[in-house]
């Protein structure tokens, strides 16, 4: 048998595994656009507020950029791990 074939056999698993990814990386996408907005909407406001603000605000940038790649990885790493289970039937 085919690997195409043996994939063929558990597509309900294949379709259900990858509505998961789809879901982790919408999660991924919204997590970096928290950290965008919450940023535009700090350095956008027309007013300054104080250096300490600022460095909170990057940080939630860079927090968010980390959490989102983090999550894509994860993700990833998740999808191929669980479909190398489903071909192997475990």
């Amino acid at each position: 048998m085919t690997k195409k074939e043996n994939e063929s056999i558990y597509i309900q698993q294949h379709l259900a595994n990858e509505r998961t990814y789809l879901a982790w990386i919408r999660t991924s996408i919204a997590t970096l656009g928290i950290g965008f907005v919450a940023g535009g909407l700090h350095f956008n406001s027309g007013k300054k507020l104080s250096e300490e603000a600022d460095t909170l605000i990057i940080a939630v940038i860079i927090f968010s950029l980390a959490a989102s790649a983090g999550l894509l990885l994860f993700s990833t790493y998740h999808y191929f791990s669980t479909r190398k289970k489903i071909n192997s039937q475990t």
